[in-house]
């Protein structure tokens, strides 16, 4: 609704300016009056009116001093001037002085309403012309941030020379990173794959910066997370992107360490790009090893995938003596604390990750205990890690024969459900759907996938694209930054861009046309 302030000091003039329009009729609301021009600069400051009905001829500060100083700290304002028939030298300056036009006295309601209306197209006008721009300049921004990043992941500036930079583009400086490089594959890159694994990265690293080369998604992780902490949330996200967007199929990619610097974004991004061929023949999301680990791993025959194998065939004694063999050959070869953290903490992510995928979230619980590997892995020597997880493994698998999986077919449709009633919601996500639903993230999005033939993200992008599609067939007046705030998105442009990858078109287009 466009806001208006009524200024005069005549208080039946106010009431008659008030009751002689229909207010909603033109989209209108009187959000309050003032009746000298102390009050009407206190008002316009407090309110922010869109327009200002004003007398010309008001005490203390005439209308022609408000409407310099409201113009000052208000410039779209738009102020409409009330004038007695031999005050037209007054109403003129007001005119210079940025007031949009004038009415004579005594008031004509109809010629009101038309100055009214015809205010009402010029700020449409405005507001339309300004929401554009601010489009472009976030256009040219991002474009900016995106040259400057891949600058810097090319190695051809020093990283510390540019902390202003890094400020200016709300980039943490000082956060751990991580590249994930994902390779579409195919001629291109896969619009609607793309955006939904925009979104699903997103959900999990809120500071991700995302970048385009050629048929390859390149994402910059940031955490300020502890480097375990770190390690798990890029596991858990790598197997999520696995089930919703269906890897080996359309994607596979390269993971780097973690670096604890920006100095060190070339060497991330060398580290995930060298994986990628190991990954395209495996269909999969390799992770860069330095080549010592790699070989100490390979002379110890670890196998993560041996031990899933056991734990999917429920041959729960299998695993522990699987555990046991590879710390037994851990400490034969006199390993260092770290190695064994490593692999400590690597079969525990595949454990973790194994029980959510059965509907069984024990992530919270095992936070005390990661922090007791932690400890031992710089405190303790290599037999106390091993008891440690075997514990945790023993708890956890205690868990699996209790725990009976909930009809996937009713949460399904009852996730559905959700989403169309909440599509506006800017915290919508898988993670809140399976809270409101009390089950695991990762169990709801593989069954979601299996019953719907799509995932649970692209599902919200697509019941939110088509609520933006029917908002601008009723109203073809509604802005792009209104579309986006009554679809659940917190950014225009991001909007636009989804808006467009799923229709050909653009938001702004698309109004156009109707």
């Amino acid at each position: 609704m466009i806001k208006v302030l009524v200024v005069d000091d005549e208080y039946l003039q106010r009431e008659l300016v008030k009751s002689s329009v229909p207010w909603e009729d033109l989209e209108m609301i009187v959000i309050g009056e003032a009746e000298n021009g102390r009050q009407a600069l206190e008002k316009s400051q407090d309110l922010v009116p869109d327009i200002i009905i004003m007398d010309i001829n008001i005490p203390f500060i005439n209308g022609i001093e408000v409407s310099r100083q409201i113009k000052a700290f208000l410039p779209d304002a738009q102020i409409l001037i009330l004038t007695a028939y031999g005050e037209f030298e007054y109403a003129k300056e007001a005119l210079q002085l940025g007031a949009v036009s004038f009415i004579l006295k005594p008031l004509d309601p109809e010629e009101l309403i038309r100055e009214l209306q015809r205010i009402k197209n010029k700020l449409t006008e405005l507001w339309l012309q300004s929401e554009n721009i601010q489009v472009l300049q976030r256009e040219n921004y991002q474009r900016e941030k995106e040259q400057f990043l891949l600058e810097r992941i090319a190695g051809f500036h020093s990283a510390e020379e540019n902390y202003d930079k890094w400020m200016e583009y709300n980039l943490p400086y000082m956060w751990k990173l991580c590249i994930l490089n994902l390779c579409f594959k195919g001629q291109e890159v896969d619009k609607c794959l793309a955006s939904e694994s925009e979104e699903l990265i997103q959900e999990r690293f809120p500071k991700a910066e995302i970048l385009y080369i050629e048929k390859n998604m390149l994402v910059i992780l940031f955490s300020s997370d502890s480097k375990e902490e770190f390690w798990l949330k890029i596991k858990s996200l790598c197997t999520n992107l696995n089930e919703e967007i269906g890897i080996p199929e359309t994607v596979y990619g390269g993971v780097s360490e973690i670096h604890t610097s920006i100095s060190e974004l070339h060497s991330a991004y060398q580290e995930a790009y060298s994986v990628l061929h190991k990954a395209s023949k495996s269909g999969t999301i390799c992770y860069y090893e330095p080549q010592s680990l790699a070989s100490f791993l390979q002379s110890i025959t670890y196998r993560p995938a041996d031990l899933l194998y056991s734990l999917r065939a429920k041959e729960y004694d299998k695993v522990l003596l699987q555990v046991e063999q590879y710390f037994d050959q851990l400490k034969q070869k006199d390993s260092g604390n770290q190695t064994t953290f490593y692999i400590a903490i690597d079969i525990l992510v595949h454990f973790t990750l194994y029980l959510m995928q059965m509907g069984i979230d024990i992530s919270k619980r095992l936070e005390g205990e990661r922090e007791i590997i932690s400890r031992l892995s710089s405190q303790g020597d290599i037999t106390e890690i091993k008891n440690q997880l075997c514990v945790i493994l023993k708890n956890g698998m205690d868990l699996i024969d209790q725990h009976l999986l909930p009809s996937g077919k009713r949460k399904v449709e009852d996730a559905r459900r959700y989403i169309e009633e909440n599509y506006y919601l800017n915290e919508l996500s898988l993670n809140l759907v399976a809270e409101e639903l009390g089950v695991n993230s990762s169990y709801l999005s593989n069954i979601f996938k299996k019953e719907s033939g799509i995932s649970l993200s692209r599902y919200i992008i697509t019941i939110r694209l088509e609520a933006a599609r029917k908002l601008m067939d009723e109203n073809p007046k509604i802005t792009i930054v209104e579309l986006s705030e009554k679809t659940g998105y917190t950014d225009a442009y991001y909007f636009s861009k989804s808006f467009k990858s799923s229709y050909g078109i653009s938001p702004s287009r698309y109004l156009e046309q109707r």
